[in-house]
């Protein structure tokens, strides 16, 4: 007798946008039976018309799932706080992008879920965004082998440690904390950027998208080689700095009888790990730095958390 197997059966959805004769379109393919303690692959294309610039895919996976990378090219993918984010400062070149991600089933699990998804891009200094209606029905097969009384509805899963696994692994906060950038004169601003030295790389480069209507000027780049791309900044340290935290400076200025577009930004940073690139995405904080020791300038890119000033 043939062994029963779960159903390989692939959803295909779609949703497109249209804005003044460019049209993008996203289509997410998965499953529709998985089983819990297993992995199931999504795939996710995307139809980018004239897309070239600044673009972000997010996902919200309810809690007992985890999400692995496979491919992004071009992108940072990450997976923090059970939400999926894959980043483009520059989209690849072809016509139809494509993206694929294993996602984790905790082997406790049973029901069914759904996926959804926002594709965030630009259009002539505008954000736009593209919502991805959630539908297409995930069925969770249970584990055969796991206690019955262990087994949870996805939709009642609290999360918490698996029996089996224990992670003590302890992740920074951020490799990167951009300061809220700080208006100056004149329509200038001035950006700051906290860097956490990555050990061990061979290779370090900051990459920051910046608004239209503005020209670079470089302040201290902590010996790095600064370089201007048409709507990107570019910071590359061949020998990495000694200092375990550091700062780079630089500013915005506006351009004359141009419009300027929204503040926003957006930044990755690429470091070696062994002989792999590692990314990582620049996080914003309204925080002064120069209110800050050394010592909790450390701290905050390990946890996030701002220091409360004392009061004297």
């Amino acid at each position: 007798m043939k062994k029963i197997s779960y159903c390989l059966v692939i959803s295909i959805l779609g949703l497109s946008f249209s804005l003044k004769g460019q049209e993008v379109e996203i289509s997410i393919d998965h499953p529709d039976q998985v089983k819990a303690g297993s992995e199931f692959t999504v795939t996710v294309s995307i139809n980018k018309g004239s897309l070239t610039d600044y673009s972000r895919f997010s996902q919200d996976l309810p809690l007992g799932l985890s999400a692995t990378n496979v491919s992004s090219p071009n992108a940072d993918f990450s997976f923090d706080n059970q939400r999926i984010r894959i980043i483009w400062l520059k989209l690849p070149d072809e016509a139809v992008v494509k993206v694929s991600y294993k996602v984790m089933v905790d082997e406790r699990l049973k029901g069914s879920f759904i996926l959804g998804g926002v594709f965030a891009f630009v259009v002539e200094d505008e954000r736009k965004f593209l919502n991805f209606d959630k539908s297409g029905e995930i069925s969770i097969i249970p584990s055969p082998t796991m206690d019955p009384a262990l087994i949870v509805d996805i939709k009642n899963f609290k999360g918490g440690s698996e029996p089996t696994r224990v992670s003590t692994k302890k992740e920074p906060y951020a490799m990167v904390i951009r300061q809220k950038p700080i208006l100056l004169g004149s329509g200038e601003y001035l950006i700051r950027l906290l860097i956490n030295t990555p050990l061990g790389s061979k290779y370090l480069k900051i990459e920051e998208s910046i608004p239209s209507g503005y020209v670079f000027e470089e302040i201290n780049s902590h010996n790095g080689i600064a370089s201007l791309a048409p709507s990107t900044i570019k910071f590359i340290w061949m020998s990495i700095p000694e200092d375990p935290v550091f700062e780079l400076e630089y500013k915005l200025i506006p351009l004359d009888n141009q419009p300027q577009g929204d503040m926003v930004l957006e930044g990755l940073l690429t470091h070696t790990v062994g002989n792999e690139n590692q990314l990582d995405e620049v996080k914003e904080l309204d925080v002064d730095f120069h209110d800050l020791s050394q010592d909790q300038k450390r701290d905050l890119l390990m946890t996030g958390r701002i220091p409360i000033p004392i009061l004297s």
